[in-house]
């Protein structure tokens, strides 16, 4: 964290943040305008003169990264294409992503507005935090990590990108990342996928943790039982006839909620969530009922 004082008087460009402050600071004139909707009594105004030598402490805040301290603030593009030159531990910033599915309490997906490839994260942050909502628009201070199932330290074509948050845990690593609401977003439309782009780790990679619509000139088939043992909520939906095969995660939400009798033969249009990797595959993750379209018990025929 930054030093408890501050040289005033301060003066704040509209889109920074203020870092957050000495427990003991107890003032409420913190009238800095954050560019977010979430307004609160004390957060009113659109400057700000701290008159005592102690940095502000305001929940409403943003993290210390998107006012250029802690962490370098970037884009999710750049952590994700190497076009930032990031390695994994690094602690970076990212501002006004918006939310576009959530995973229990366990992390949820971020994208950069407007990317077409390599525009998605997952956050992971366990229990404890803010757990914010899909559509929200969040600033982000995390340890940038490709994880493996066995090390934060994994290969890109074989791991998960993450951003790391640990602020809330009883002993963290790192102190400074964080979770902040900023104000509400508009999600991404999802992009289109095909079965043989999500076969080949070369090809789906771009499109991981964003948000995709599996689709196929024919309806996409249920191959695999999806209330099977060992299934974990997990079922194959095959496509262009059987030609090809593509995975259907229950991670964020199990289709067999939304569709009681769902089984072998059955078919969808469409399915659509973010792209999840887990296993060493490639998965659609479907975040309600809604994300499956043009569902038929007993399959429909290509057209």
């Amino acid at each position: 964290m930054r030093p408890s004082t501050l040289v005033l008087p301060l003066v704040l460009a509209a889109c920074s943040r203020v870092p957050p402050g000495d427990e003991g600071d107890t003032d409420t004139n913190v009238n800095v305008d954050h560019g977010d909707t979430d307004v609160q009594t004390e957060d009113t105004g659109d400057s700000a003169v701290d008159t005592d030598t102690e940095v502000v402490d305001d929940t409403d805040v943003g993290p210390v990264g998107c006012a250029g301290g802690a962490g370098t603030v970037t884009t999710i593009t750049d952590i994700r294409d190497g076009m930032g030159g990031f390695s994994t531990g690094d602690l970076v910033a990212v501002c006004a992503v918006v939310v576009t599915a959530v995973r229990d309490d366990k992390g949820f997906t971020v994208q950069d507005a407007g990317a077409i490839s390599y525009g998605g994260i997952y956050v992971y942050q366990g229990l404890g935090g803010v757990v914010p909502a899909v559509g929200d628009l969040v600033d982000i201070v995390g340890v940038y990590e490709e994880f493996d199932g066995s090390g934060p330290d994994g290969a890109p074509l074989s791991s998960t990108a993450q951003l790391f948050v640990d602020r809330n845990w009883s002993t963290p690593q790192h102190p400074d990342s964080s979770v902040l609401v900023v104000g509400t977003g508009t999600l991404p439309p999802p992009v289109d996928v095909t079965a043989s782009t999500l076969a080949s780790s070369a090809s789906a990679e771009p499109f991981e943790s964003m948000l995709v619509t599996l689709t196929a000139g024919c309806p996409l088939s249920v191959s695999t039982d999806p209330s099977a043992a060992g299934s974990f909520y997990e079922f194959d939906v095959t496509a262009d006839a059987g030609m090809s095969t593509a995975v259907v995660d229950g991670e964020y939400y199990f289709l067999g909620d939304g569709y009681a009798s769902l089984a072998i033969g059955d078919s969808f249009s469409t399915i659509t969530g973010p792209l999840f990797f887990s296993y060493g595959e490639y998965k659609v993750a479907p975040r309600s009922a809604a994300d499956a379209t043009g569902y038929t018990a007993g399959g429909a025929g290509c057209p």
